[in-house]
């Protein structure tokens, strides 16, 4: 079956209008006028290949308006025009106080089927796994910053299918004193065929109500003591008509307002106070420090505005030392810049010649800047969108003032906000404020929340410390009948103002009537822990969880059956089937702790017949003539025996064979294999020594891997550059390959080649920028890196990998392998012991037998570590003259391993035993492998290596599988000594040779 991948983007911001121009001053510069902010996103709908786009049928959006409380039900009908089934993906970013507080799926009976919360882990593992079998799933989780993702499937071909998804926010009021909604009406350039908006407001007069651009042919009547706007449009395509940032507004009520909320017993506040306004001017900074995000996503900035800021603020500060900090996946060197004058030009230059690049790294957002104490301010540039290095250092209690700077429509603002005001600034979001505005708040001074004293709750959190627009918002979960909160403010000259607040806690009698202040209140928590969100992990899924809101660590699900929910352990909506679900899940309870004991003890089995084969003396003398079967020509199919597979090559892919009986000279140690990608039909592949011989005084083996040459247009140009040319070539090219995950991996591996590492390390660094929440790409990344010598950050990668998909064993392995590559042992064979134990789907056959291989040849090559986790029937070290590992790095994928030794026998998933006792692993035919092929003891003579792609089942269609092949002799010995490769293979059936092994002549000494 062939499937296609829809992105679906829906962004509930709409574009600015220009800012009015004001005549420049005699002799001052002129800055550009601010032009509309446009979303950079991708089309609403993509579909790779030759699929056709999927449709948006009907947009249905309703809204109510209570008080300060805005409920959107939002309704989309999607149609797939195409013959074969779907997997969609529907992206939007959030606004700051929006609340996702449901989602719920059509169900084939036309019925809507509520989500309920999900560690999100365990939320992407299930739904991959409920879409193997064809049934309804769908998943709505957080990706980057308040980016959501929704995963729904299938989309049956030619018939529509429906998703609402139900959102709340506390409404602002501007500084015009006005409530202003925004509708998700911006359907990123794609239109619905037919659109129906109705809001209903608290009744205000019609001329009251301002209407934004998109809707202003809407309809509004007052019906009762409610005021409804209505519109319905068809073929609507609001990118054409620039919706303006009001959507809606009206006069809002100048008061305290407080709402309550009684959830399973507990009782919840949130309040918006008004708070007089006390500001205090900030004297000049002499020094001024830019942090200048030029990462890969910092293209999608709006600049225009960001400069706009800089000039105002040289226009207020003429007298200036700058001093620019450009980061990415690394810094570049400090640069200072003089302002005389408020002229600014050299610094602005610098800035639009900046290549946008690489990974974010937001530790480097923190690093101080040296600055003469109390004279210098700090401005960071960026979306907040880390994925690079360590977790930021905590503020220096001294530094200077810090402010983050959000240009960006798909920003982390949340955490931004949490960066700024933990040092001493505020976030100046310039969407949502004019840069002389945002200026004004770097200008003052002003009234800072210092805590909160009383008594009869808990746990208070606000979303900011500092009043906005005269008006403070606080949540907080009560602990008593009454409570009474004084919040004490500090101004900037000292002095203290308080605001107090005494309210009843809701009575039993209103558990459950609304839920907004506990959801709100446990957004809140969590938006406080987001600065140093690996410290919280447990708590921000706790609350994710309990609230049923969609967190950094918790999603929502939607099941199709019953049997889906007992089978999961997910608790299903309430209704008639929890009962159920209760009562199976505390009979299932006993028949877990069996399961592992079982597990154990199946895994011994498996490996005392490892051992067995370990153990037996097979013949090293050429096989009879008789024995042998075809070996070329027949192309093999699943079920059928050995078959080899018919490897034809061109002449000057044949190496030579080594002497009849002599051992081949030692080679020089030489750098890795490059990785390449590989067309069976090219004539790219050429031989190179690139291991040195092993095991000394026993047999020599040299491997030989296959050398790699450019091969697409983009490569070869790269690669017959000159130097100081090769990176301005490579962002000329990069533009039409930004979404190619294979362009960053090819480039990355001309800059090697070319011995310009640093350059080849930011490079491959976008593959995180660009795929944050991929762990098929986030693996691909983490073994290049390895490849590259990389190996601190490769760790890093793949502790991402290990949290975003805990349930795949292979997260657990590549870790431990990196671990053991970065010389910790211990949390080496930790993590492969969880990988030989865990309890994994049937599509890993045997890689708990294989990373029990590598824990105990880890535990013998380094004497001392603890091993007392391990079941001394597990413990034994089984060394290999010959090992080879093949694994990849997309699910669903078939690809098989193929090894020819000098009997001219292959092994291989159809003959997984030589006649000289080569055995290879069992097939994996839907996960990532891995494939192994073992010999103990080899017989002098050539070994080839190749791989072949058999098949894809996937639901969606990406680029070509990278797979990663790793050689080793002496494996499990102290001479152990390992080369790997990584290519791609374009189509299924594509085939190709990897490389040799060559085994002299051994001595009498045993291996």
């Amino acid at each position: 079956m062939s499937l296609a991948f829809l992105a679906l983007s829906v962004l509930p911001f709409a574009a600015r209008a220009a800012n009015a121009a004001t005549p420049p001053a005699p002799g001052q510069v002129t800055e550009p006028a601010i032009a509309p902010a446009q979303p950079r996103l991708p089309p609403l709908i993509q579909a790779r290949g030759s699929e056709l786009a999927i449709e948006l049928t009907r947009a249905d959006l309703r809204t109510q308006v209570r008080g300060s409380v805005a409920t959107t039900l939002l309704t989309l009908t999607f149609t797939n025009p195409n013959s074969r089934v779907l997997e969609g993906e529907l992206q939007f970013p959030l606004r700051e106080g929006q609340t996702v507080q449901a989602f719920s799926l059509e169900m084939a009976d036309g019925s809507m089927m509520k989500a309920v919360p999900v560690p999100k882990a365990r939320g992407r593992e299930v739904f991959e796994t409920v879409v193997r079998q064809r049934v309804d799933p769908a998943l709505l989780e957080q990706t980057a910053g308040e980016q959501f993702k929704l995963r729904i499937y299938p989309l049956a071909p030619k018939r529509p299918r429906q998703v609402q998804i139900e959102l709340q926010e506390w409404l602002p009021v501007g500084n015009d004193g006005r409530q202003h909604l925004r509708l998700p009406l911006n359907f990123a350039g794609t239109p619905a065929q037919a659109l129906q908006v109705q809001v209903s407001l608290p009744a205000v007069q019609a001329q009251q109500i301002s209407l934004g651009e998109g809707l202003a042919a809407a309809d509004v009547r007052t019906e009762g003591d409610s005021t409804l706007v209505s519109l319905q449009r068809a073929a609507f395509l609001a990118s054409s008509e620039q919706l303006t940032s009001e959507g809606l507004a009206w006069p809002a009520v100048q008061r305290d307002t407080v709402l309550t909320s009684r959830i399973e017993g507990r009782g919840y506040m949130h309040a918006e106070l008004q708070v007089p306004s006390q500001t205090l001017a900030r004297a000049k900074p002499e020094h001024i420090a830019l942090v200048w995000d030029a990462s890969g996503s910092g293209l999608r900035r709006d600049h225009a505005r960001e400069f706009q800021l800089l000039a105002a603020l040289f226009k207020w500060q003429p007298q200036a030392t700058v001093h620019l900090r450009v980061v990415r996946d690394a810094a570049e060197p400090l640069r200072q810049f003089a302002v005389r004058d408020g002229d600014w030009r050299l610094l602005r230059e610098a800035l639009e010649a900046t290549a946008y690049d690489g990974a974010s790294n937001a530790a480097l957002w923190s690093e101080p800047i040296p600055m003469p104490a109390g004279k210098g301010l700090t401005l960071l540039f960026s979306d907040g969108l880390g994925n690079w290095g360590d977790s930021p250092a905590e503020p220096a209690k001294d530094g200077p003032a810090a402010f983050a700077v959000n240009a960006s429509t798909t920003a982390n603002a949340l955490y931004l906000r949490q960066w700024a005001e933990r040092r001493g600034g505020v976030l100046l979001d310039l969407f949502r404020q004019e840069p002389a505005q945002a200026l004004g708040a770097v200008q003052q001074q002003s009234l800072r929340l210092a805590r909160v004293e009383g008594e009869g709750f808990a746990d208070w959190a606000v979303p900011s410390r500092y009043p906005e627009d005269g008006r403070m918002l606080i949540a907080a979960r009560l602990t008593a009948a009454s409570a009474t909160l004084d919040l004490v403010f500090e101004g900037a000259n000292g002095q203290t103002q308080r605001k107090a607040l005494t309210l009843q806690a809701p009575p039993p009698s209103a558990e459950g009537a609304s839920d907004f202040a506990a959801k709100r209140w446990a957004q809140l928590r969590v938006a406080e822990m987001l600065g140093q969100a690996h410290l919280h992990k447990a708590e921000i899924q706790s609350l994710g969880q309990r609230f049923g809101i969609v967190t950094p660590e918790t999603s929502l699900i939607v099941l199709e059956s019953l049997a889906d929910f007992i089978r999961f352990d997910i608790t299903p909506p309430a209704g008639p089937w929890r009962q159920a679900f209760l009562e199976q899940r505390e009979r299932g309870q006993s028949a877990k702790l069996a399961s592992k004991t079982q597990r154990l003890d199946a895994l011994a089995q498996r490996f005392a017949e490892f051992e067995a084969w370990w153990a037996k003396d097979f013949p090293k003398k050429a096989r009879p003539a008789s024995k042998h079967a075809p070996l070329e020509g027949i192309e093999g199919e699943r079920g059928v025996p050995p078959p080899p597979p018919h490897f034809a090559r061109p002449p000057e892919l044949m190496l030579s064979p080594p002497p009849a009986m002599a051992a081949p000279a030692p080679a020089p140690m030489a750098a890795p294999a490059q990785a390449f990608s590989a067309d069976p039909n090219s004539a790219r592949e050429r031989s190179g020594v690139v291991a040195a011989p092993q095991r000394q005084g026993q047999a020599v083996t040299t491997i030989r891997l296959q050398a790699w040459v450019p091969d697409t247009r983009y490569q070869k140009r790269l690669a017959e550059a000159q130097a100081q040319d090769r990176y301005a070539i490579y962002l000329d090219e990069r533009p039409q390959n930004a979404a190619s995950t294979a362009f960053f991996l090819d480039a990355a591996e001309v800059f090697k080649a070319k011995g310009q590492l640093d350059l080849a390390l930011r490079v491959l660094s976008n593959l995180a920028e660009i795929e944050a929440e991929n762990r098929s790409v986030l693996r691909i990344l983490a073994y290049r890196l390895q490849e590259m010598g990389a190996k601190a950050e490769a760790l890093r990668v793949l502790r991402r990998v290990a949290e975003i998909a805990p349930d795949e064993p292979q997260s657990s392995r590549d870790l431990g392998l990196a671990y053991a590559a970065n010389g910790q042992y211990q949390k080496a064979i930790e993590a492969l012991w969880e990988t030989a134990t865990g309890q994994w789907d049937a599509r890993f056959p045997d890689i708990d037998l294989i990373a029990l291989n590598e824990l105990n040849a880890i535990a013998a090559q380094h004497p001392g570590l603890d091993t007392a986790i391990i079941d001394p029937r597990l413990q034994h070290n089984l060394p290999l003259d010959l090992r080879v590992v093949l694994a990849w790095d997309a699910d669903n994928v078939d690809l098989d391993l193929w090894v020819k030794d000098p009997n001219g026998e292959w092994v291989s998933y159809a003959q997984p035993l030589s006649y000289q006792g080569g055995r290879i692993s069992r097939d994996a035919v839907r996960g990532y492998g891995p494939e192994v092929y073992s010999l103990k003891v080899a017989k002098p003579g050539r070994y080839e290596v190749r791989a072949k792609f058999f098949g894809s089942s996937r639901q969606v269609i990406s680029g070509a599988p990278s797979l990663m092949l790793q050689l080793s002799t002496g494996f499990g010995s102290k001479k152990q000594q390992d080369r790997q490769v990584i290519l791609r293979l374009q189509n299924p059936r594509d085939e190709i040779l990897v490389g040799t092994f060559d085994v002299g002549l051994p001595t009498q000494t045993k291996p």
